[in-house]
């Protein structure tokens, strides 16, 4: 009220708004973008429009983004808003010796760097630490790939990302350690997803992305769409699992419930054999059963059935649904 009363109005003179952040008195998005990241660690030269332009999901983006203005809610993060762990203690998940920042828990910590080795020697780039993200994304743009395989590594860093993030919470909530082979291949598997989506009719050189680890055929029509998987992966019984588990889950998130069936072809007797048999799996597998037998029943309409492995059943089965169609179809 005292700084009104101080004020001396002037009837000429049309009322307005002021924005005090500004000396023109004026609102400006611009401006307001630079009050809502400028903290201790932002960094206003950050090259935000690289993560928007990234071809990877819009969600993919907005984490990366809020990854760059370091507000993922990290223990470090909450800690700071007044947030009690208690017993729990505020640790990183991955080593319980360092208090859980984002720099520690996407680039430090030695699980997390040994996980970064992995994927910078798939695509025969030369591994260095990393201090932060920005300059962990100042690196990735200047790697010298150029055009579509530039998009293409980009793409798959951006998937090492949000997998690293989705174990981290995984172990937190679920308490469900990540075993560093499962995470490379699933990592891979995801790249390859998004991969496809953007760029449709890419074929990828098994050399330098190494992305045979599953096939995907898919059948698309106007009125409805056939998705086949076949799962051929080259790693331990918990990655072929595992695979069938990442079927499902993309399956979901391409949003495929309710317009199509989904058929799963495992070329492994033993996994063929557990999802025949719920008692003949072993116990190191039951967690990722259970993931599966949940998003199941939300799908709807899933069948498996088992294949040879080095056969072509999965292309005979798309070609046989093409067949049933009455318009020109694509398959892969």
């Amino acid at each position: 009220m005292e700084a009104v009363s101080c004020m001396v109005l002037i009837p000429e003179v049309e009322d307005r708004l002021i924005w005090i952040h500004d000396k023109q008195g004026e609102f400006s998005l611009r401006k307001l973008s630079e009050l809502l990241i400028c903290a201790e660690t932002a960094d206003l030269r950050f090259a935000f429009d690289r993560i928007w332009n990234l071809k990877v999901p819009p969600k993919v983006k907005s984490f990366l983004w809020m990854v760059s203005i370091d507000r993922n809610p990290t223990k470090e993060f909450l800690g700071k808003r007044g947030v009690k762990f208690g017993q729990l203690g505020n640790g990183s998940p991955w080593c319980e010796r360092e208090i859980e920042s984002l720099k520690h828990l996407l680039f430090n910590c030695n699980f997390i760097a040994w996980f970064w080795r992995n994927i910078l020697e798939w695509w025969e780039v030369k591994w260095r630490p990393f201090v932060n993200f920005s300059n962990f994304f100042f690196f990735c743009n200047n790697v010298s790939y150029k055009g579509v395989v530039k998009s293409l590594w980009l793409i798959s860093v951006s998937a090492a990302c949000w997998s690293a993030w989705l174990a981290r919470n995984e172990l937190v909530f679920e308490k469900r350690w990540p075993k560093m082979s499962n995470l490379v291949f699933l990592t891979k598997i995801r790249a390859l997803m998004w991969i496809r989506v953007v760029y449709d009719e890419l074929k990828v050189d098994e050399k330098i992305c190494w992305f045979v680890l599953l096939e995907v055929g898919v059948v698309v029509r106007n009125s409805g769409l056939v998705v086949a998987f076949g799962v051929l992966p080259r790693e331990s019984s918990a990655a072929k699992v595992g695979a069938v588990c990442l079927a499902l889950e993309v399956f979901l998130e391409m949003g495929w419930k309710g317009s199509c069936s989904l058929s799963i072809e495992v070329g492994f007797s033993d996994v063929f054999c557990w999802f025949e048999n719920k008692g003949s799996i072993p116990w190191s597998m039951v967690y990722i059963f259970k993931d599966i037998e949940s998003k199941v029943p939300i799908i709807g309409n899933v069948s498996f059935s088992r294949v040879d492995k080095h056969g072509n059943a999965m292309a005979f089965a798309l070609a046989a649904a093409g067949l049933k169609r009455q318009k020109m179809f694509k398959a892969w």
